[in-house]
């Protein structure tokens, strides 16, 4: 690339009336570097082949030809990241923790022993009117609050 670089460059910055040190401080390089470029005995990367082009008004594929930009072009794309190859072996899964949760609690044990009304727990001797609702607010077992609607 450099090879084919080296005749384009020199005659595409003659024609911009450009001498190689107003060059080099265009694209950012020291004008060593750039005649360095501009002989073929430094390949540019990239970046530079964009500020080149940027510089001079030329597009990529005019400056290198078509088969170096496409290769340009394959430089600049971020690399994929590819996953490593999943193993031939399956592989066992252990059983999940729910297969080993305890059962609930029968309904009978929701009340202490003895007690058929829910409303003698909280020290209330007769049911409220129906139109009462009560809730029991429980989180992780603990109960929280006890909340009456009263309608």
């Amino acid at each position: 690339m450099a090879q084919r670089l080296r005749g384009t460059l020199r005659t595409a910055r003659q024609s911009a009336a450009l001498t190689q040190e107003q060059m080099a401080r265009r694209i950012g390089l020291a004008p060593s570097t750039y005649g360095r470029l501009e002989r073929g005995t430094l390949a540019p990367g990239p970046a530079t082949l964009r500020q080149l082009c940027a510089a001079l008004c030329l597009t990529l594929e005019s400056l290198v030809g078509s088969r170096c930009a496409d290769a340009v072009h394959r430089a600049e794309r971020p690399s994929r990241r590819r996953r490593p190859a999943r193993p031939a072996v399956s592989r066992v899964r252990a059983p999940s923790r729910a297969a080993y949760a305890p059962a609930p609690p029968p309904a009978s044990s929701l009340y202490p022993l003895g007690v058929t009304d829910p409303w003698s727990v909280i020290g209330v001797p007769r049911s409220p009117a129906p139109e009462v609702l009560a809730l029991l607010l429980v989180r992780r077992g603990t109960p929280l609050a006890f909340v009456v609607d009263m309608g």
